[in-house]
C-alpha cells in the first residue's frame, strides 16, 4: 500500500498512543526527544518535513518493556530489538505499525519498512573527564564495529560525497572481515552494558 507523509505521521502517532497507555499505565519514565521535541515546542504536531517519533525510557523502565511490557501492544504493532531477533542491527526498541507498508524509492533492493516509533534508554555517564572521555571512546569504537558489520545495508543511490562514497566502499569491504571474526549481537550486549552501568538519575515529581 502506497504511503504518504500525512500517513506515516497518522500512523506514528497511533503507535505513540498505543505506547503512551503502557507507559502510563505501568507508571514507566518517559521523555520525548529530538525533533519530536522541536515538532511539538514550534508546531504543537510533527515537523512537517518530518516522518518519525523519538521516545526515550529510563533505561530500568526500558528493560521492563523488552521483558514483559511490549507484549500488551495491539496486535499489528511489531517490537524489534536485538534480543527478540538477531537480524535487527540497532540497539534501540522500535515498534512498527504494520497496517501500511513505505517503500524507499532510492533503496535498490526496495525493502519494505513500517511506521516505526523508536525507543531509547535514558542513562547517564561518568562524572570525571578522564573516565567520561574513555567511556565516549569505547562507545564510538564499539559502534563503529557495528556500523562496519552492517556496511552491506548502506544505500548507495542516495546523494552522497565522493568522499563519503570512498568511506561507505571501504566499510563494505571491512564489514565483510569483520562478519568473519565478530559477532554484531555481543557488540550491542556489550555496548548496553557500557551504557547501564550510569543509570543513577535524581527525578523529581511535581
Amino acid at each position: 500500500m502506497y504511503a504518504g507523509l500525512d500517513q506515516i505521521q497518522d500512523k506514528e502517532f497511533d503507535v505513540f498512543t498505543a505506547l503512551l497507555n503502557i507507559f502510563n499505565k505501568n507508571k514507566l519514565r518517559y521523555f520525548v526527544t529530538g525533533g519530536t521535541v522541536l515538532g511539538a515546542n514550534f508546531y504543537q504536531n510533527f515537523i512537517p518535513y518530518d516522518d518519525d517519533i523519538d521516545v526515550a525510557l529510563v533505561r530500568e523502565d526500558y528493560n521492563k518493556f523488552i521483558e514483559i511490557l511490549y507484549h500488551e501492544l495491539p496486535e499489528e504493532y511489531r517490537v524489534q530489538h536485538y534480543t527478540l531477533n538477531s537480524d535487527f542491527k540497532y540497539t534501540i526498541v522500535r515498534v512498527e505499525n504494520t497496517s501500511i507498508d513505505i517503500t524507499e524509492v532510492s533503496d535498490p533492493d526496495q525493502k519494505i519498512s513500517h511506521p516505526s516509533i523508536d525507543i531509547a534508554p535514558l542513562d547517564g555517564t561518568p562524572s570525571g573527564n578522564i573516565s567520561r572521555k574513555f567511556f565516549f571512546a569505547r562507545l564510538l569504537i564499539l559502534r563503529g564495529v557495528l556500523t562496519g558489520c552492517y556496511a552491506d545495508s548502506i544505500n548507495m543511490n542516495k546523494d552522497r560525497s565522493v568522499k563519503d562514497k570512498v568511506l561507505i566502499h571501504s566499510l563494505k569491504i571491512g564489514g565483510r572481515i569483520f562478519k568473519l571474526i565478530v559477532n554484531p549481537t555481543k557488540v550491542k550486549q556489550r555496548i548496553d552494558k557500557i551504557l547501564s552501568r550510569h543509570i543513577e538519575w535524581d527525578f523529581a515529581t511535581t
